[in-house]
């Protein structure tokens, strides 16, 4: 059978530029409130909690603890970030 009469290809295709679509919708959402929330905010700093620090810290480190750390995971070896 040609690859062209294969319906599965088109269809993860268009499964794939839906999903993307979404995702950047998403994004452009929570740019849209970030931008908000900062200029409501101005020059101020931000207080934060030691747990919303770590959950920072951890977010941009790319790390997996914070979300095991929600899910209710334990771990052995939990560091401190401040």
């Amino acid at each position: 059978m040609p690859f062209f009469l294969k319906p599965w290809p088109i269809v993860l295709a268009v499964l794939c530029g839906w999903v993307n679509e979404h995702q950047q919708r998403t994004i452009a959402f929570q740019n849209a409130q970030i931008a908000v929330l900062l200029e409501k905010l101005g020059q101020k700093h931000v207080l934060l909690a030691d747990d919303q620090r770590r959950d920072l810290a951890a977010s941009r480190l790319g790390s997996v603890e914070t979300w095991q750390r929600r899910a209710g995971h334990t771990t052995t070896n939990q560091k401190t970030v401040i």
